[in-house]
Order: structure tokens, then sequence, then C-alpha cells
């Protein structure tokens, strides 16, 4: 065990070393003042709410995935190894779509809001099918949760980008000093 640490203490500074060599400085960008009131302005325009929002519900669906599948599938009767495996599928899965959404959104075969309200389709559909009984309702939940939150994250967090300039908050909402 304390070779493993060991090994993996070496590893971590060998890549801290890397970074820290390959990485360039990034000058910082001017700060413009903030109030409240813009603040304000920012929380409640859609164009952050809607993305943000999107990314609750698939962190929320994740974390029913990895929380409670295992635990439904062991009250069907399925070992950890297997309930393991469910949720390493649900990992596959959402690792499998975020590049297509990813290439989807770049190409214009996608857009954020369809991708989105697609996204939140498939979590409800997999949180609906983690009611059903037995291996098919949780391997259906998996997959369904994995496909969902793979494909609200990558769009979800491009949305956010484009709408935050990068000189900061910006947007309609900005003002300058």
């Amino acid at each position: 065990m304390t070779l493993l640490f060991a090994v993996l203490m070496v590893l971590a500074a060998a890549v801290a070393v890397w970074a820290a060599l390959a990485v360039p400085a990034v000058p910082a960008l001017p700060k413009t003042r903030r109030t409240l009131l813009d603040l304000a302005r920012r929380l409640s325009d859609g164009a952050f709410l809607r993305p943000v929002a999107a990314l609750a519900v698939a962190a929320a669906a994740l974390s029913v995935g990895v929380g409670f599948l295992p635990l439904s599938g062991a009250a069907d009767g399925l070992g950890p190894p297997a309930t393991g495996a469910a949720v390493s599928l649900l990992a596959a899965c959402a690792a499998l779509v975020q590049p297509w959404a990813g290439r989807a959104l770049d190409e214009g075969r996608l857009t954020v809001r369809t991708g989105l309200a697609a996204g939140l389709a498939l979590a409800a559909g997999g949180l609906t099918a983690a009611l059903l009984p037995g291996v098919v309702g949780l391997l259906t939940a998996v997959v369904l949760i994995g496909a969902g939150t793979g494909l609200i994250t990558p769009l979800g967090f491009n949305a956010l980008a484009a709408a935050t300039p990068a000189s900061g908050w910006g947007g309609p909402w900005a003002r300058p000093n």
C-alpha cells in the first residue's frame, strides 16, 4: 500500500513539474467593478439560468445514478461487482455521448436548446426507468441517465461560455467602468 502511494506521489509531482513548464503564463485580464445590481441582472438572465438549471438537473440525475442505483441493484439481488459495473456503464455512456454532442454542436447538427431538452428528457426517462424492478430497469436507467448527462454537460458549459465574454461577466448586463 505504501508503494502505491509513493508511486502516485512521484507521478503527481512529475505532472505538476510538466504542467509548470508546459502551460504558458497568461496575463490577468483587467477587472471591471461590479455591483449587486449587476450580479442580480446576471443571475436573472435566461442565458445564464437555463444552462445552469440544466447542469444542476444533470448533476442531480448523476448523483441518483451513482448513489442510489447500486442500492436498487442490491435490492434486486445483484452483488457489488454487478452494481459497480452498472455505475461504470453509466460513466461509459456519458463518456461516449459527450464528444459526440460537442462535435454535433460545433458542426451545427445540434443546437444548445434542442440538445439540452433531449438530455433532460433522457435523464428524466432514466430516473423513471429506475423505478422499474429488476435488472432491465436498472440497466435502462444507467444508460439513459448516462446519455442524458453526457448530452447536457458539454452543451450547458458551452452555453455558459458563449454568454460570458472573455473580460468577465460581460454581456448585455455589463457596464463599462
